[in-house]
């Protein structure tokens, strides 16, 4: 097969376990670029991430980062590069957002919403510093949760312990709005809810009608269980050698760690 498009997650897959994109991966996927292969960052984070990652990749070298495709807030918009301009948005309803504000303040979860591409909290906490570690954007008291909720929510994060976890979803999976989203975890501390149809496989669908490409030219790489929709749409869905056994059983092919290159040995495999 001939493939034309490749998506790729980010943490745990493109990055190491330091957060940090090595030089060989790099350049592999720049040399993919050049050959005219569509390379896709597939991620949970918001608009705002989309610079950091054409600088990461290297746009000064190879400018035809600036125009790649990125699939932001776990599939919820896929926009593009430098331009920013959205492709595909699909936030949760007014409805949704309502009752998932509602359940999670009655819960005591710290929430997170991303709506208009802006954070927005239910509090000012030690959560909320260290979110804003990882995405570096000020942060918006809630005070009309209905008037946010009518606005459109892309994403919505319910942020707590671990070990309190089991119980939130068990507790979500009782209520009606359950049938109207999507929800996963993408590291043990959050629940991300995003609307039931937004997923990385589903923006995938969304982002190749729009270019031209068949779904059987597509490949797709990952390492969580919010990227078994992405392994299971694509033509060919590869997962990294450190994810666990479910992942890789949604997958067609296992590659090498994200410590190891194991993106790059994939390019390498499938598009060299």
């Amino acid at each position: 097969m001939n493939y034309r498009f490749v998506a790729i997650d980010v943490d745990g897959t493109l990055l190491d376990s330091n957060k940090n994109l090595s030089p060989y991966t790099k350049d592999t996927i720049q040399r993919c670029i050049a050959n005219g292969v569509t390379v896709c960052i597939c991620t949970g984070r918001p608009v705002q991430t989309i610079d950091r990652f054409t600088e990461l990749l290297g746009v000064q070298e190879c400018p035809a980062i600036r125009e790649m495709p990125f699939i932001l807030y776990n599939g919820a918009m896929v926009a593009v590069g430098a331009s920013h301009d959205i492709i595909f948005e699909q936030p949760l309803s007014e409805n949704a957002g309502k009752e998932l504000l509602s359940l999670g303040q009655e819960l005591g979860s710290t929430l997170i919403a991303w709506s208009k591409n802006h954070l927005y909290v239910n509090e000012f906490n030690a959560r909320i510093e260290n979110y804003c570690t990882i995405t570096p954007v000020e942060p918006i008291l809630i005070t009309d949760p209905d008037a946010l909720a009518k606005q459109g929510i892309t994403k919505m994060i319910w942020y707590d312990d671990a070990e309190r976890m089991p119980a939130l979803i068990d507790t979500l999976n009782t209520k009606p709005v359950r049938q109207e989203i999507n929800c996963f975890t993408s590291n043990p501390l959050f629940l991300e809810l995003v609307d039931k149809r937004c997923s990385k496989g589903l923006a995938i669908e969304q982002l190749i009608r729009h270019l031209g490409i068949s779904r059987e030219e597509t490949i797709a790489i990952g390492d969580g269980y919010n990227d078994i929709p992405m392994l299971s749409y694509a033509g060919l869905g590869i997962a990294m050698g450190n994810a666990c056994d479910a992942v890789k059983a949604a997958a067609d092919a296992v590659t090498d760690t994200n410590d190891n290159d194991g993106v790059a040995k994939a390019l390498i495999r499938y598009f060299t």
